[in-house]
Protein backbone atom coordinates (compact mmCIF):
# COMPACT_ATOMS: atom_id res chain seq x y z
CA UNK A 1 0.00 0.00 0.00
CA UNK A 2 2.86 2.38 0.79
CA UNK A 3 4.58 1.49 -2.51
CA UNK A 4 1.38 2.24 -4.41
CA UNK A 5 1.11 5.58 -2.60
CA UNK A 6 4.64 6.51 -3.66
CA UNK A 7 3.93 5.55 -7.27
CA UNK A 8 0.85 7.76 -7.33
CA UNK A 9 2.72 10.60 -5.65
CA UNK A 10 5.47 10.40 -8.27
CA UNK A 11 2.97 10.42 -11.15
CA UNK A 12 1.17 13.38 -9.59
CA UNK A 13 4.43 15.26 -9.05
CA UNK A 14 5.54 14.68 -12.65
CA UNK A 15 2.14 15.79 -13.95
CA UNK A 16 2.37 19.00 -11.92
CA UNK A 17 5.88 19.63 -13.26
CA UNK A 18 4.63 19.28 -16.85
CA UNK A 19 1.70 21.59 -16.18
CA UNK A 20 3.97 24.18 -14.53
CA UNK A 21 6.38 24.01 -17.47
CA UNK A 22 3.56 24.43 -19.98
CA UNK A 23 2.20 27.41 -18.05
CA UNK A 24 5.65 28.99 -17.93
CA UNK A 25 6.08 28.46 -21.68
CA UNK A 26 2.69 30.03 -22.36
CA UNK A 27 3.61 33.04 -20.19
CA UNK A 28 6.92 33.49 -21.99
CA UNK A 29 5.30 33.16 -25.42
CA UNK A 30 2.60 35.68 -24.56
CA UNK A 31 5.19 38.13 -23.23
CA UNK A 32 7.30 37.69 -26.36
CA UNK A 33 4.32 38.38 -28.61
CA UNK A 34 3.37 41.42 -26.55
CA UNK A 35 6.88 42.88 -26.76
CA UNK A 36 7.10 42.23 -30.49
CA UNK A 37 3.69 43.84 -31.02
CA UNK A 38 5.09 47.02 -29.47
CA UNK A 39 7.93 47.04 -32.00
CA UNK A 40 10.65 44.85 -33.40
CA UNK A 41 13.28 46.47 -31.14
CA UNK A 42 16.01 46.23 -33.75
CA UNK A 43 15.36 42.61 -34.70
CA UNK A 44 15.76 42.04 -38.43
CA UNK A 45 13.31 40.12 -40.63
CA UNK A 46 15.30 36.88 -40.34
CA UNK A 47 15.33 37.17 -36.56
CA UNK A 48 11.59 37.81 -36.44
CA UNK A 49 10.97 34.82 -38.71
CA UNK A 50 13.10 32.63 -36.42
CA UNK A 51 11.17 33.83 -33.36
CA UNK A 52 7.82 33.18 -35.04
CA UNK A 53 8.96 29.72 -36.13
CA UNK A 54 10.08 28.88 -32.60
CA UNK A 55 6.77 30.09 -31.15
CA UNK A 56 4.84 27.99 -33.66
CA UNK A 57 6.94 24.91 -32.84
CA UNK A 58 6.41 25.25 -29.09
CA UNK A 59 2.67 25.70 -29.55
CA UNK A 60 2.46 22.72 -31.93
CA UNK A 61 4.37 20.42 -29.57
CA UNK A 62 2.23 21.49 -26.64
CA UNK A 63 -0.98 20.87 -28.60
CA UNK A 64 0.20 17.43 -29.76
CA UNK A 65 1.16 16.43 -26.22
CA UNK A 66 -2.17 17.50 -24.78
CA UNK A 67 -4.10 15.75 -27.56
CA UNK A 68 -2.07 12.57 -27.04
CA UNK A 69 -2.70 12.55 -23.30
CA UNK A 70 -6.40 13.27 -23.76
CA UNK A 71 -6.67 10.38 -26.22
CA UNK A 72 -5.05 8.08 -23.67
CA UNK A 73 -7.52 9.23 -21.03
CA UNK A 74 -4.80 10.90 -18.97
CA UNK A 75 -6.12 14.43 -19.27
CA UNK A 76 -9.28 16.01 -20.48
CA UNK A 77 -8.82 18.81 -23.02
CA UNK A 78 -8.82 22.22 -21.34
CA UNK A 79 -9.96 25.33 -23.12
CA UNK A 80 -7.32 28.04 -23.04
CA UNK A 81 -9.57 30.60 -21.35
CA UNK A 82 -10.29 28.13 -18.53
CA UNK A 83 -6.65 27.15 -18.12
CA UNK A 84 -5.52 30.78 -17.83
CA UNK A 85 -8.29 31.99 -15.53
CA UNK A 86 -7.19 32.85 -12.04
CA UNK A 87 -8.90 30.99 -9.17
CA UNK A 88 -10.50 34.24 -7.98
CA UNK A 89 -12.50 34.66 -11.23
Amino acid sequence: MVDESFRHARVDFEAHQRIDLENECRTMLDATRKILAQGAHGVDAAGLAAIEAAIAEVRARSSRRRASQAAEGGLRPVRRRDACRSPAT
